[in-house]
């Protein structure tokens, strides 16, 4: 998939909040097709490697914070503003998804469903001043 369709899955699927479960979807689909979705799934390297980890590991480091670079971007990207100004300055990707799912997760919605209805089934005492 080239760079051109990505950015259209992008400008279609902005999160706006409500949207989450569909933009996540589409944004896991995007880091598949990049080769890295694995940086939702696996803890950030925070520590650089010490002085006696093979080349092999600091490879994997240098990739993982590269990766994770590029999947920030993409969060970023595919936000509305005010979403972006919340989550620019997390350190990774892993974090900027939890505090979206958080915000704007399942568990989130079936909150704000069942206090919605709630507020639907309760009654105004006659005569009290409506604010």
């Amino acid at each position: 998939m080239s760079g051109t369709a990505l950015a259209k899955i992008l400008d279609k699927h902005c999160l706006e909040g409500h949207n989450f479960p569909e933009w996540f979807q589409n944004l896991k689909i995007i880091l598949i097709c990049e080769k890295i979705a694995y940086v939702l799934d696996k803890p950030f390297p925070h520590q650089p490697p010490g002085d006696d980890v093979t080349e092999e590991e600091n490879a994997q480091y240098v990739k993982h914070i590269q990766d994770d670079t590029q999947a920030k971007c993409y969060i970023l990207a595919s936000m509305n503003s005010e979403l972006q100004k919340q989550h620019e300055h997390m350190d990774c990707a892993i974090d900027m998804i939890a505090h979206l799912q958080e915000l704007y997760g399942e568990g989130t919605r079936n909150r704000r469903f069942s206090a919605v209805c709630e507020l639907v089934k309760t009654k105004m005492v006659k005569g009290a001043p409506v604010h």
